[in-house]
């Protein structure tokens, strides 16, 4: 199934341009992966790093509270109406069943391409044998094309958890945003949500647990590969080599920050 793209009545996530130049900086494991099997990773969410992934702001949890407090004072919603007590709890169970569709949603990471970020070479990739292959959301659009599954493409959007909030009401808006202390990293995401049964997924079915293996059009993906600054002489032949056994005919350059 081709990617999902924005209209009026999509989840509201923020659709890139199409001529985007995008990147993603992994290590020689994970690119001879990519080649093998013809699959991109995408991770669950509750299987990373972050405390803040998909999480609720304070501000947006101090929202949803008013909103019930709004339904039972103003609208008279209720037929018994709850105490604020009551309320907070309703909003911490309403979290929980949030927190569960985190493990039941799955993404795959690049990065706004402007210039190479030392940064991300040294958090995402092996320094002596990392590479970045470049694409565009355009080429994205192609290699998942002939995919089964059903993805869809973000801006991700960087706020301060303590201090600002996001709208309420769609599954996906957690998804779509992070602290402001990634912001470095520009993240264009992609977002997989697993099927379901009762809001549960069987992950032992899976060949990993902590996500799954899409399929996807490499030779369409990949613009060009940038090998590491920090990789030995011998290793751009090697990139060479692996991308001659693949047949994937795309530019190999060297690293500006070299």
């Amino acid at each position: 199934m081709p990617i999902k793209r924005f209209t009026e009545n999509s989840p509201p996530f923020h659709e890139p341009e199409e001529n985007i130049d995008l990147a993603r900086y992994l290590d020689i494991t994970k690119f001879l992966s990519l080649l093998k099997n013809k699959q991109l990773f995408f991770c669950r969410l509750d299987k990373l790093e972050d405390k803040f992934e998909g999480s609720m702001p304070i501000t947006s949890r101090k929202n949803m509270i008013d909103w019930y407090k709004h339904m039972r004072d103003v609208e008279n919603f209720f037929t018994d109406p709850p105490t604020n007590e009551t309320i907070d709890q309703m909003v911490t169970e309403d979290l929980k069943s949030k927190d569960k569709i985190k493990s039941l949603t799955c993404i795959n990471c690049w990065n706004e391409f402007k210039d190479e970020s030392y940064a991300l070479w040294k958090i995402y990739s092996d320094l002596n044998q990392g590479i970045m292959i470049k694409s565009t959301f355009a080429r994205i659009i192609k290699a998942f094309h002939e995919s089964d599954e059903e993805i869809y493409c973000s801006r991700i959007k960087y706020i301060d958890y303590e201090n600002d909030s996001f709208p309420l009401g769609n599954s996906i808006t957690p998804f779509i945003h992070k602290h402001k202390a990634y912001s470095y990293e520009e993240e264009i995401r992609l977002i997989h949500e697993v099927t379901q049964k009762g809001w549960e997924h069987n992950w032992e079915k899976e060949k990993y647990n902590n996500g799954v293996m899409i399929n996807v059009n490499v030779q369409e993906l990949i613009s060009e590969i940038v090998i590491s600054p920090f990789s030995p002489d011998w290793f751009q032949e090697l990139i060479e080599d692996i991308l001659t056994k693949y047949s994937i005919d795309c530019k190999l350059l060297s690293s500006k920050l070299k």
